[in-house]
């Protein structure tokens, strides 16, 4: 292991990074609406607009034996000049927990609502 990227693997630059910092409590979402008003409450992310897409349950790759729960949202694509839905500036969230306890593990929000403007 190198700590390289594998041939032919494109990694996407990060615009600007958010880190949680618990203070001393655990944050918990076991329910998409826990994990919305978590977000809301600890982030400041709005997902007003946004579709829930569903809870994923699966297995840690790292960790055999441990179950994640995936939540996710995406927006709606807007209409483009053309009519046609206009997939370039939606926005991506997901959160990540343990499935039996719901402390969270992770989350991430790709926005791509940004892209193509100088900062």
């Amino acid at each position: 292991m190198t700590g390289k990227p594998l041939d032919g693997f494109q990694e996407q630059p990060l615009t600007s990074r958010i880190s949680l910092a618990g203070e001393g409590k655990k944050l918990v979402a076991g329910t998409p609406e826990e994990a919305a008003s978590l977000l809301a409450a600890e982030t400041g992310i709005d997902i007003s607009g946004m579709k829930f897409n569903g809870v994923v349950e699966r297995e840690e790759y790292l960790e055999p034996g441990i179950k994640v729960k995936e939540y996710n949202w995406m927006s709606e694509p807007q209409t483009g000049p053309d009519g046609r839905p206009d997939h370039s500036k939606m926005r991506y969230l997901h959160l990540s927990a343990l499935a039996d306890t719901g402390q969270v593990v992770g989350f991430s929000l790709q926005d791509e609502s940004g892209r193509g403007k100088k900062r």
